[in-house]
């Protein structure tokens, strides 16, 4: 096959939260525990780092996807953000030397130059452009929120995933895996070391709805110290491995009486896996095992307990007697866990026990794992006397992987900018190579050229020279071309057409919200223009002639603007509200900043308008 066979299943409490308890024929008992967590936190500052793979790889549908979804970030981040774009293939390049504030400017540069990327940056290298993005201080009040666009085929997946999780107290890491040949360990493991979430989109899906949700969970604060206490009498779990002091016992004037040494519980079969509880996020599931050590009873309980910048949040979920089953279906699950907790972050520290522990649980709940495999034995003896016969049997490429167009597509130079010939002086996006910051073993794809030195006063293709006077305004940027000796190739499909008025994004395939989306400014306010008022389905001079009736300043047609596209999305697109939850929320809060735009009353006034005309 070329894709995967995907299976949706519906239930009909899909969000009740959940405790089953499973006794096997040997006796033994598991516990999972699986709730979808509601709540809703302060938002916080965020600065956004989106990191969008170029490879070759990634040409046809996924850079499609990828830059629809660039394009739904950039339209969705709150209006007091700061953001960045890397692209990376053999090499990276940054849109901005440093993250820019969210504004009306910054997005615009972002627009241009990310509508004329494509998979043209040679082979898959994430650990650098990773580690450059690490290695930057953190700006003042600001968590960093890291977002991968990747198909996620490279070669070194466990050292992304060990780097990513080496820098999780400072970096939060989305993932988004792109195309129907993503790599599911990279992508999940990079968001699990991340305490961020992952999620997958193929062609035909609706991208826009995962782009939001991902989004979302970014702008909550980070709840990581979550911890399971299984049962009543028991203590509470899944704060990681817990540090044990030893106090020296011997009675001497050296020491006595003072921690002597710090040692750690050791990870075992009798751990909660996962044994530190990732971050848990709104709307976001979470499950749990734990291998008891004896059964649980009706009337106990299993409490989850989190604590928050707001205090703490707790919830104890009841055993009944319908939690209790038979099998050895969660053995199984909770020992393919424990065997990806060991693989992820136990086995590089002790590779002897970390061996004996995944083959230990393999053999015994017959699960295949690098040291355990199925083997197939036929007792049967055949009488046959034919031969076998040899078939050569073409590998089949992954649907609209773009493998199979490579050798057709024609030479890229690379990046190009859709700017303005009248707009300020454009700048390449900062470049850099492969370098000294390679993990080990990893190698440079066949062809690529030599890293290439960053001047002073710009990135690759950039002037140098004096720089800009204090309160000038920031150069437009875009992505530079790169050396022809990379083996780049474009995409076929052209970019979405910007509308000459306003620079919304407009694709005859999108929906109304989509395209709404794209006409938001940055500050969340949408401006009187024609573009906007064709996709409510209305003429532009009713809606200024309605607006006029209240109130007759002309600097009201953009509140006024604002408030019917609000009016719109929660009265006739209510279906889609996972889709523009962020952007009326945006939209709000520059309505009640910007005076009294926002009351009941001009709302409700909105909402007769596209009852009556729409």
């Amino acid at each position: 096959m070329d894709r995967d066979m995907i299976i949706s299943i519906d239930t009909e409490e899909p969000n009740k939260p959940k405790v089953i308890i499973e006794k096997n024929e040997e006796g033994s008992s598991v516990a999972m525990l699986s709730f979808v967590p509601e709540f809703k936190l302060k938002d916080h500052q965020v600065e956004a780092v989106f990191l969008v793979d170029c490879s070759g790889s990634m040409s046809g549908q996924s850079m499609n996807l990828a830059k629809e979804a660039l394009q739904v970030f950039l339209h969705s981040l709150p209006a007091n953000s700061f953001f960045n774009i890397i692209i990376f293939g053999s090499t990276f390049q940054s849109l901005f030397p440093q993250s820019r504030k969210y504004d009306d400017d910054s997005l615009k540069d972002a627009k241009d130059s990310s509508s004329g990327i494509s998979a043209n940056l040679g082979g898959t290298e994430i650990y650098q452009p990773l580690q450059h993005i690490f290695q930057k201080p953190l700006m003042a009040g600001l968590a960093r929120q890291v977002f991968v666009l990747t198909d996620g085929q490279v070669s070194n997946s466990s050292a992304c995933i060990e780097l990513v999780r080496k820098n999780s107290s400072n970096n939060r890491v989305f993932t988004l895996g792109i195309g129907s040949s993503a790599d599911r360990h990279l992508v999940k493991g990079m968001a699990r070391a991340g305490m961020g979430t992952a999620a997958f989109t193929t062609q035909g899906e609706a991208i826009t709805a995962k782009v939001i949700n991902q989004l979302k969970n970014a702008l909550q604060p980070c709840i990581s110290d979550v911890s399971v206490k299984w049962g009543n009498t028991n203590p509470l779990e899944g704060g990681g491995e817990v540090a044990v002091e030893i106090v020296e016992t011997v009675k001497t004037l050296f020491g006595y009486g003072k921690p002597k040494t710090k040692t750690e519980t050791k990870f075992s079969i009798h751990s909660q896996v996962p044994s530190k509880i990732p971050a848990i996020y709104d709307g976001s599931r979470l499950i749990a095992y734990k291998l008891l050590d004896k059964t649980m009873d009706v009337n106990d309980e299993i409490t989850v307990k989190a604590n928050t910048t707001e205090g703490d949040l707790e919830v104890s979920l009841p055993i009944c007697k319908d939690s209790f089953i038979e099998g050895n279906c969660l053995h199984q699950l909770f020992a393919r866990k424990m065997i990806q907790e060991v693989e992820e972050k136990h086995e590089q520290e002790n590779i002897d026990e970390s061996k004996k522990l995944i083959t230990a649980l393999g053999l015994k709940y017959n699960l295949a794992s690098k040291y355990t495999s199925f083997v197939g034995v036929d007792e049967k003896h055949g009488n046959s006397s034919t031969f076998m016969v040899t078939r050569h049997v073409k590998n089949q490429m992954p649907q609209n992987s773009g493998f199979n167009d490579i050798g057709n597509a024609p030479r890229s130079r690379g990046f190009q900018a859709q700017t303005d010939c009248s707009s300020s002086p454009t700048r390449s996006f900062q470049s850099r190579s492969r370098s000294a910051l390679s993990p080990p073993g990893a190698m440079a794809p066949p062809g690529a050229s030599a890293p290439t030195e960053m001047s002073k006063g710009g990135g690759f293709g950039g002037k140098t020279g004096a720089m800009a006077p204090p309160g000038a305004a920031a150069p437009t940027r875009s992505f530079g071309a790169m050396q022809e000796s990379l083996s780049s190739f474009t995409l076929s499909a052209a970019p979405p057409q910007a509308s000459p008025m306003s620079g919304c994004i407009i694709a005859s395939t999108s929906s109304d919200v989509l395209r709404l989306t794209m006409c938001q400014a940055a500050n969340g306010s949408f401006p009187a223009q024609a573009d906007i008022a064709n996709i409510l389905g209305v003429q532009l001079e009713n809606v200024k002639d309605a607006g006029k009736t209240i109130n007759s300043d002309e600097n009201f047609s953009t509140t006024w603007m604002t408030l019917v596209v609000v009016a719109f999305l929660t009265e006739k697109c209510k279906e889609e509200k996972d889709v523009w939850e962020l952007v009326v929320e945006k939209a709000e809060r520059w309505l009640q900043n910007s005076g009294p735009g926002f009351n009941n009353f001009l709302l409700g006034k909105a909402k007769e308008f596209i009852l009556q005309t729409t």
